[in-house]
């Protein structure tokens, strides 16, 4: 069994970068089936290898008894803004704050960066975990899937 919250309410564990993207992966497959389900490992671990080495992403973890068992990422750096995403934790691990307190590791550290931190948000479910967080909503985005634009 997991170690319950501490009583201060921060969760237990230490908010490290992460050094094994294949593990990051592992833990985003094992959060979620259909990012496991349509996303391929060889183009993900390119395109995030690429822009940590280039200043453009970093990925967080945290480690519980020396488990990884949640991550976010910081997966796009512009001017002024950090795009927030690829936030997970391990199923048997929810519900105890580890998720929340990523969110805001993350978020300190765009700011940090003197980047104004984004989300990409497409579920409800989750947008209300962002509002709860302190995010508001700005928008939507709309994703096209056009092989030939006849536009």
């Amino acid at each position: 069994a997991a170690p319950a919250p501490c009583a201060d309410g921060v969760p237990p564990g230490r908010v490290a970068p992460a050094e094994n993207l294949g593990a990051v992966y592992a833990l985003l497959c094992a959060a979620d089936p259909e990012f496991a389900a349509r996303t391929d490992y060889a183009a993900w671990l390119t395109e995030v290898s690429h822009k940590r080495r280039h200043g453009l992403a970093d990925v967080y973890i945290l480690k519980v008894n020396n488990q990884i068992i949640s991550t976010i990422g910081i997966y796009f750096k512009g001017a002024d803004r950090a795009i927030l995403a690829g936030l997970a934790t391990d199923p048997a691990w929810r519900g105890r704050g580890y998720a929340r307190r990523m969110m805001a590791h993350a978020a300190n550290a765009a700011l940090a960066q003197g980047l104004e931190p984004w989300l990409l948000t497409a579920e409800e479910g989750v947008a209300a975990f962002h509002r709860a967080c302190g995010f508001v909503d700005a928008g939507f985005w709309s994703k096209g899937n056009f092989r030939e634009s006849s536009l």
